[in-house]
């Protein structure tokens, strides 16, 4: 019987108010069969003890007659979500009074009753900050500066509250399996905000099956905030017991703590997640279904953008991006699907495959995780083991792929709050660079100018690639096709230095695409330039032109250069030589053999490397 997806995926029911939504599900209760899962009828927002305080069970038992039944499903633990059910323990248990104090004198927040008022459905929850007392402004502003998003408005959203369904039409037609693994989710986290810790908790509680759901693992990574601390620990001390907290001893960064969960973890499906998201509800069954049609898949959800400033968020229902990585760093970033993907697929809910994934939500199976050697305990902190996860399941006989009716709401901050040495990311993806990606390394290496620090031994992770007998990453670059276009055929690659001084031509990075002069900081990055056997002089997917009187960057120019033996670079069209002024600024100016402004010192490429080719 397919009662179940009727409840629990129709955006109809999910957001209904909440006596209609309980109404009709008693009503569907009386004819469900018993083999039915009855424990996802309601959404996570309805909680036993809200619909007590609002009167809602008294209105409900006065719209249909027998009200001793509807009286006893309610009371029902087996007949209510799992989740709600433990809401009301959590609420009333023992050791917790009405106003919130758990055992050992321990009180919690206002938030953690779930009784929010607005967000719900994951509309906008908005703040007139102008009206907001100094004292709620201090809270205001404290939020953002330990977050680097709203936390005064987080606190007062429910932790348990509703979201639309994200399931499209086609995603509705699927017929997932029934005989799903059950799984381990494991959150790692480091001064997280409480409330939005909880929200992403409870959101896998009550939207996840019951009986595939084994536990719920919180790594804490040497916060310092309190609250993550003895009250946490109280906070679900008070559950069935599937949500365990582990306390490192010491700061582990990222990709350590993820280690520290799976050691403890005992489930045969794997579910990585940030600290900072909600599952949708439906979020589960797509993942696990395409683990057990293929083993060998490393999946991540359509992940959805939950505002920083109003927590709003929606399902998107027609995914058109994928992952993908920038040979300058190799950080992910999205790019449009390829179009011999979008022919591959013949439905918009089947998986589209990916060339990377994000590293903060994705599924994997117990054993390929562990065939693959887990994560790279050498990765320090942060960055990195996302691309690893990714090259490894590629290389060595698995698929990544995004699975577009499972949904994943993503708090995305407006910068990370946390800090940690810049060139850590760099050294983390140089040792991925060194196992995985042969001579094409060498693309990632020149554009930092081979200053990429001492990333440590590898020696055991090329045992493991031999041992695996994974592919070469020639295999991955004609088969998988990383979509950021890498220039193969150059003459000069490196910085361009003005000749009398210690500036350099700097793009600015995304912030501008009118480049000027800069500090020379030796490490690549935005000073970085190719110089085309075409003449092109670029950066990344920029062209260097002159359109209405500046120099500038531009996709979709093909201006030339030419480089003399005087150190001058002449703009072919106008017969111009570029001249760096005083200001900082670029511009063309008539050649001068004896202006030391228009000359530039270039790099050949390397010629004792391999560049490889991409075809």
């Amino acid at each position: 019987m397919r009662t179940r997806t009727v409840l629990m995926y129709s955006p109809v029911l999910v957001c209904l108010p909440m006596v209609t939504l309980l109404y009709i599900t008693v009503e569907v209760l009386l004819n469900a069969d018993s083999s039915h899962n009855e424990q996802h009828v309601l959404d996570s927002a309805i909680t036993l003890n809200r619909l007590q305080r609002d009167g809602f069970l008294d209105k409900l038992r006065a719209k249909r007659a027998g009200g001793d039944f509807v009286k006893g499903v309610v009371g029902r633990k087996d007949v209510l979500p799992q989740e709600e059910a433990r809401q009301g323990h959590l609420q009333e248990g023992q050791g917790q009074d009405k106003k919130g104090e758990g055992g050992g004198g321990i009180t919690f927040p206002p938030f953690v009753d779930g009784l929010g008022e607005i967000g719900e459905c994951g509309k906008p929850a908005v703040i007139n900050v102008s009206r907001l007392t100094s004292e709620e402004k201090a809270l205001y502003d404290d939020g953002y500066k330990k977050n680097s998003f709203n936390q005064y408005v987080s606190d007062r959203v429910s932790v348990r509250r509703s979201l639309p369904h994200g399931w499209s039409d086609e995603c509705k037609a699927m017929n997932f399996r029934t005989d799903l693994p059950e799984v381990s989710v494991i959150f790692i986290f480091h001064n997280e905000a409480w409330s939005v810790l909880l929200r992403s908790v409870h959101s896998v509680l009550s939207r996840t099956p019951t009986r595939y759901l084994r536990e719920v693992i919180l790594v804490d990574d040497f916060s310092t905030f309190g609250h993550l601390k003895d009250p946490l620990d109280a906070y679900w001390a008070r559950t069935d017991g599937r949500v365990r907290v582990v306390h490192a001893t010491q700061r582990e960064g990222l990709t350590r703590a993820r280690l520290i969960g799976f050691s403890v973890a005992t489930a045969p499906m794997l579910v990585f997640f940030d600290s900072h998201v909600e599952c949708f509800p439906g979020w589960f069954e797509p993942l696990a279904d395409r683990i057990v049609s293929h083993p060998n898949v490393t999946v991540f959800p359509s992940i959805e953008t939950i505002d920083a400033e109003t927590l709003a968020v929606t399902a998107n229902h027609r995914v058109e991006v994928v992952g993908v990585f920038r040979w300058r760093d190799l950080n992910f970033q999205w790019g449009n699907i390829p179009p011999e993907e979008k022919q591959r697929r013949k439905s918009n809910a089947d998986p589209i495959r990916s060339p990377t994934m994000p590293g903060g939500l994705f599924a994997i199976s117990r054993d390929f995780f562990e065939r693959l050697g887990t994560y790279d305990p050498g990765l320090q902190y942060w960055g990195g083991e996302n691309v690893e996860i990714s090259f490894k399941a590629w290389l060595c006989y698995g698929l990544v792929e995004l699975v577009p009716c499972s949904h994943v709401g993503h708090i995305f901050r407006q910068s990370n709050p946390i800090k940690w040495h810049k060139n850590l990311g760099l050294t983390n993806v140089a040792r991925v660079a060194s196992v995985w990606m042969d001579h094409y390394k060498n693309y990632f290496l020149e554009r930092n100018l081979f200053t990429v620090g001492d990333f440590g031994d590898v020696s055991e992770r090329h045992k493991l690639r031999e041992r695996l007998q994974c592919r070469d990453f020639a295999w991955f670059v004609r088969n998988v096709k990383p979509l950021d276009p890498v220039p193969v055929h150059v003459l000069n690659a490196g910085e361009l230095k003005q000749a009398d001084s210690n500036l350099c031509v700097d793009s600015l990075g995304s912030t501008s695409d009118t480049p000027k002069l800069y500090g020379c900081h030796g490490t690549g990055g935005n000073q970085f330039w190719y110089i085309g056997v075409d003449g092109q002089l670029f950066q990344d997917e920029k062209t260097m032109c002159f359109k209405d009187g500046k120099v500038v960057l531009d996709k979709d120019c093909h201006d030339t250069w030419n480089v003399t033996q005087r150190q001058h670079l002449i703009h072919v069209k106008s017969g111009r030589c570029l001249e760096g002024l005083g200001d900082l600024t670029l511009t063309l100016q008539p050649c001068d053999l004896g202006n030391k402004k228009q000359k530039w010192q270039t790099t050949e490429r390397r010629k004792d490397l391999i560049f490889p080719p991409f075809d």
